[in-house]
């Protein structure tokens, strides 16, 4: 990892909150490659679902290349493990997924990060958002992935249900204020649904729906929370079809390019205004 901008440059916590968006969430990546390469200094690091994926193996010192090889393993079939016993808590385990990460974080806990991380996960059965800050950190990765109705939950040992932290946040800007950040940075995988898209089948016409009643309940807060707002152009590329993932990584890259200029302005608006 490239030394970062001396801090006293930019006297205040920068945040990075990564939001959910399953295959599309491999933007992340092209926004932390720009970031790293231009030495902007990142305080703390929050994640939601794919966001906690990536954000957390950065946080846990993954290097940019070893983050490449997870996101060039992490596929369709690779996804698709059957649980065939369990099916009533989730068509897929996530197993196979969660051993890909485990590779390169290991046994690492929350606190282990180089980077300040928490990961957002949602209590199922009372419909509330947990914040993971502490303990295991690829239980937290796992919790907060885990889809409802296709990965199974994970199950806390105070018998809680963990699902997917977009149940309750799409993006966790919330938590990165509460690691400390004056001045929080989102990526938005998701964006604003896409209009004529082509639907051929129930699975697009799902995804289609899911996407306009997650926009109609997170559009306020996705707009007005952050201080700084990137949302990459990835078209009409599916959250389900995990093919062609560099294309997402290429995505992150050329919008976290174009905010660049903005957001070192923004910076110093803010050092200027509060220092």
């Amino acid at each position: 990892m490239k030394k970062q901008i001396e801090k006293q440059k930019f006297p205040l916590n920068i945040g990075l909150a990564l939001g959910g968006g399953a295959a599309r969430g491999f933007c992340h990546l092209g926004v932390l490659k720009v970031f790293e390469a231009n030495n902007i200094p990142i305080h703390c690091i929050t994640g939601c679902s794919m966001g906690a994926v990536l954000g957390g193996c950065y946080a846990a010192g993954v290097s940019i290349s070893d983050m490449e090889k997870i996101i060039a393993r992490i596929t369709d079939r690779i996804l698709r493990d059957f649980s065939f016993l369990s099916y009533h808590d989730g068509l897929f385990k996530g197993k196979r997924a969660m051993a890909i990460i485990k590779r390169f974080i290991g046994s690492k806990t929350i606190a282990d990060c180089v980077i300040p991380f928490a990961a957002t996960a949602t209590e199922i059965q009372k419909g509330e958002q947990r914040v993971l800050m502490s303990g295991s950190l690829a239980d937290a990765i796992h919790a907060s992935m885990s889809i409802p109705a296709i990965f199974q939950f994970v199950q806390t040992a105070a018998g809680e249900r963990l699902v997917d932290g977009g149940v309750t946040e799409r993006i966790p800007v919330s938590a990165a204020r509460a690691l400390g950040a004056d001045f929080v940075i989102a990526v938005d995988a998701l964006g604003s649904p896409r209009h004529n898209t082509e639907m051929r089948g129930v699975m697009d016409m799902t995804e289609q729906a899911f996407l306009l009643m997650d926009w109609a309940a997170n559009k306020a807060r996705i707009l007005t929370e952050p201080d700084y707002l990137i949302t990459p152009d990835q078209g009409n590329r599916s959250v389900h079809k995990f093919t062609d993932n560099a294309l997402s990584v290429e995505a992150g890259a050329a919008a976290a390019e174009a905010a660049l200029p903005e957001i070192l302005e923004r910076i110093n608006e803010w050092r200027l205004g509060r220092v």
